[in-house]
């Protein structure tokens, strides 16, 4: 291993997959940080996690704490490098919609139409 890593961005630059077994993440900020490095996301299907999570497009959910299912899939992303490949692609595009330049536009649109629905 090369060293201490310090900072948050470099763990997920070095995860493959981010395991969470929690049944509830309220925002899921772990589950964009983690998409937008690449990282596939295993994950129960809890509240908040199935808000950012599509099964088997931006990354698995499972219904119950299984440990087997949970070891099943993450060796089948590691032995499928193209599925593996797919999902992580399609996770890091997903949180395009939550970047900072996004949110930004949305949040200045919706005070537009606030200042017009109010002079009106």
């Amino acid at each position: 291993m090369r060293g201490l890593i310090n900072n948050v961005k470099d763990w997920y630059a070095e995860a493959d997959i981010y395991l969470h077994t929690a049944w509830y993440e309220p925002f899921g900020l772990v589950f964009l940080e983690a998409m937008a490095s690449k990282a596939v996301i295993v994950t129960l299907d809890g509240i908040g996690n199935r808000d950012l999570i599509e099964q088997g497009k931006t990354g698995y959910l499972f219904h119950e704490q299984n440990p087997e299912l949970f070891a099943d899939q993450i060796q089948e992303l590691a032995n499928n490098y193209n599925l593996y490949s797919s999902i992580a692609d399609n996770a890091q595009k997903y949180t395009k919609h939550f970047s900072i330049e996004t949110k930004t536009d949305e949040l200045i649109n919706f005070y537009k139409k606030l200042i017009l629905t109010t002079n009106d």
